[in-house]
């Protein structure tokens, strides 16, 4: 028949199985000491089986020598009779082994899957497949969030932020989230947010609520005097199990400052001006007061040109606290033109050629994909002054600084956006992590003479571009200033 196969053995462990061509179908390596005794359909299926035996086993086999089922015996020794028995045309057979020493009657059914080799392999590989799924979709939620969605959220988000797991630890947050809430250091990792928020009675048991009711909660709450939106939505895997929470403050910007507020900062601001003046009056006074004291012969003119010089230095400091501070509250609303970003920064970076040369250098990463956008060169350029300054000052005697542009697309919200990215990167001595949430307040310096205003001018231009800015800085590994400006063209022509 055309079913038929003819099974040979050579002398070793091989078995093959040749058609009736004889054309070779299969090798086989099974123990040497098997031999095959006959054939039957052992289950009624129309398939036969093949029984074998060896000194201390009986064995069924398919037509491909795949094994069925296998059973201990006693026979230890291969002089045996088999012979199978009938029980029914819907029953399995039984298998009768018999030597001089033993009978015994054998019942077919195929292995257990508990003890096939190959279905133990594939649910094992299932088993370890739901463990792996489960500790991504719980455990992974952090690696996930970290490398994927956080970097969007930092770029594109104004508002303050945290994500805690299902528990209530903290995961991760902004700057914004610390500074509406009033927290001034830097969080540990997997801290309880009820633990670090204790002042906030109203925030926290906003955000207990929802993760007992677990679902979205949005509602209005005061943060330190002023009126924000709090928005919870719980992070769901696939299968539905809440895995953290996403909390969103969002502060309510009034359409005009108060009146007050209005009336106070003219008046600092005459004063300002007011105080100006005779600071430069007194700096010319002292100018000449030291040039006559070096045409006489006093004995204690070098003390006294010594004191001129040290309140010479004095005014001069006072000037430029005052001149930083009226760049800072007369910044005026961007002129937003169509411009090119590159441009601009080659334009700042000019104006320190002198400091390149072999201890100093700067390399540019451009992107060339980055198209032209509306925004103020004057205003960036005095940003990149500022950032570029800084790196120096940073560098001290020598070092190297980047400056990075990208083209970023943001696909995750209902509408695509792009984002102009620039990056200013220094190796110089960095920034401890205690101080680096305070860089971009008012009065914050820790250069000799430093007026404390300069990154704030430089946030402050920014976020008039309806951008951000952000420090990234480790002790002894440099610093990064990333700048992200939403590249929303028809917007900024309406300004």
């Amino acid at each position: 028949p055309d079913s038929l196969l003819i099974y040979a053995k050579n002398n070793l462990r091989e078995f093959r199985i040749y058609d009736q061509t004889l054309k070779l179908l299969k090798k086989i390596d099974l123990n040497k000491s098997i031999q095959l005794k006959t054939m039957n359909d052992l289950n009624n299926d129309g398939k036969m089986e093949i029984i074998a035996t060896d000194p201390f086993n009986l064995f069924v086999f398919d037509s491909q020598l795949n094994l069925l089922a296998k059973a201990n015996t006693r026979l230890k020794n291969r002089n045996v009779v088999i012979s199978v028995g009938e029980n029914g045309p819907s029953v399995n057979k039984d298998i009768l082994m018999s030597n001089e020493a033993f009978e015994g009657l054998y019942h077919f059914s195929h292995l257990p899957l508990f003890k096939n080799h190959r279905f133990l392999f594939f649910f094992l590989l299932w088993i370890l497949l739901v463990l792996f799924l489960l500790y991504f979709d719980s455990k992974g939620i952090s690696k996930l969030i970290k490398w994927n969605t956080l970097n969007v959220i930092e770029k594109a988000s104004k508002n303050g932020w945290m994500i805690i797991n299902d528990v209530g630890k903290i995961l991760f947050y902004n700057t914004n989230f610390l500074s509406f809430v009033g927290i001034k250091e830097i969080l540990k990792p997997k801290t309880h947010f009820s633990t670090v928020m204790s002042d906030q009675k109203e925030l926290v048991n906003a955000i207990q609520q929802a993760i007992n009711i677990q679902k979205p909660l949005n509602k209005k709450i005061n943060l330190n005097g002023d009126q924000a939106v709090l928005s919870i939505l719980p992070i769901r895997t696939k299968i539905g199990i809440i895995i953290g929470y996403w909390i969103e403050i969002i502060k309510e910007r009034e359409e005009c400052l108060d009146k007050k507020i209005e009336i106070w900062a003219n008046t600092i601001k005459k004063l300002a001006h007011d105080i100006k003046t005779p600071l430069s009056n007194i700096e010319v006074g002292m100018r000449s007061v030291r040039d006559s004291l070096m045409q006489t012969k006093l004995k204690e003119k070098g003390l006294l040109i010594e004191d001129l010089n040290i309140l010479s230095n004095e005014v001069k400091r006072i000037t430029s606290v005052v001149s930083s501070f009226l760049k800072f509250v007369n910044l005026e609303k961007p002129n937003i033109i169509l411009s090119d970003i590159h441009q601009c920064i080659k334009k700042s970076v000019s104006h320190f050629e002198a400091y390149w040369n072999n201890n100093f250098t700067i390399e540019f990463e451009f992107d060339p994909n980055l198209p032209q956008f509306y925004f103020d060169p004057q205003q960036m350029e005095m940003v990149f002054n500022n950032l570029i300054k800084n790196a120096l000052d940073a560098l001290q005697q020598q070092g190297k600084i980047i400056i990075r542009t990208a083209f970023i697309t943001d696909e995750i919200g209902s509408k695509e956006q792009h984002y102009c990215e620039i990056e200013v990167t220094d190796n110089g001595a960095g920034i401890p992590k205690e101080k680096q949430m305070f860089i971009f307040e008012p009065n914050f310096s820790e250069k000799e003479n430093g007026t404390g205003l300069g990154l704030t001018i430089v946030k402050k231009i920014i976020e008039d571009h309806e951008g951000e800015i952000k420090v990234f800085s480790s002790p002894g590994l440099g610093t990064t200033f990333r700048i992200v400006i939403p590249l929303n063209i028809e917007k900024n022509k309406e300004n």
